[in-house]
């Protein structure tokens, strides 16, 4: 085993250590903070969801009979009346 000398020692206490960098946040003007404070939300509530669609093209489906092979026509049909509420 080799031994220590002075100089290894100062050699490992010289070398920084590796510390986390904090980034700074970035500073938002009261302006912009306002502004965003009174911005309405993107029409969330107008929006159909899948399942909705999903629910009133099975209706569809249901009211012509069940036939086959329509999937595709029922689900752009519910779309539509869906998306003119």
């Amino acid at each position: 085993m080799a031994k220590r000398t002075k100089n290894s020692r100062k050699a490992a206490a010289k070398t920084p250590k590796a510390t986390a960098t904090k980034k700074p946040t970035p500073k938002i003007p009261a302006a912009a903070k306002s502004r965003a404070a009174t911005r309405k939300p993107a029409q969330a509530s107008t929006q159909v969801t899948h399942d909705q669609i999903a629910k009133r093209a099975y209706e569809i489906w249901m009211e012509q009979g069940k036939p086959a092979g329509t999937e595709h026509e029922n689900w752009c049909q519910a779309k539509d009346q869906l998306s003119k509420i």
